[in-house]
């Protein structure tokens, strides 16, 4: 019997681009002031795009030690980034600074309906998340604000893997269709 050799797997992971596309159609990225809720996988990839994009990143983690092993590998893979790492205390004086909020934790909402009627009326928010477990952008839209939601950031993810597969992006069907669900088109 032979043993096979050691085979690699490669993985991509199309969240961060996902959103990045989603927000850069409503603002541009530069410089903005960015507090990231959650330090799971959806949120690496998310931190990890948005910090090619030159934003100042705050991540904020219901258990502190998971946000800042996040900030610490971030740190190591994009070096002379700052990214900061803060207990969940300090969610609400880091929102009242932040230029864009993203969710992207399991469940549950990381600002209330009060908090969220104190944010500037320029600080855009997103979530992760789609559907009814879209807590935060619910909890959002309820304080009569605008919200980016998962299905967005899923959309923006499969245009990108359909670009990644050679030819598929370049169908006239296809581009028609992606841009047809984009633009609310399909629900």
């Amino acid at each position: 019997m032979r043993i096979p050799a050691r085979k690699e797997i490669l993985a991509d992971s199309t969240d961060g681009e996902g959103m990045i596309r989603a927000l850069k159609k409503r603002v541009c990225l530069s410089g903005k002031n960015v507090m990231l809720v959650g330090a799971g996988g959806a949120a690496l990839s998310i931190a990890y795009e948005l910090l090619s994009q030159s934003v100042q990143l705050s991540i904020i983690n219901i258990v502190p030690e998971d946000g800042q092993k996040l900030a610490k590998f971030l740190g190591s893979l994009r070096p002379g980034v700052k990214v900061q790492a803060f207990p969940w205390g300090m969610m609400c004086r880091l929102a009242s600074s932040a230029d864009i909020i993203i969710s992207a934790i399991s469940s549950g909402t990381p600002l209330d309906a009060e908090a969220l009627y104190c944010l500037p009326g320029e600080c855009i928010f997103a979530d992760a998340r789609y559907g009814s477990q879209a807590e935060f952008m619910h909890a959002v839209r309820r304080a009569g604000r605008e919200c980016i939601d998962g299905r967005e950031m899923l959309y923006g993810q499969f245009r990108i893997a359909a670009e990644k597969l050679e030819g598929l992006a370049n169908s006239s069907l296809v581009t028609k269709t992606l841009d047809e669900i984009e633009n609310g088109g399909y629900v």
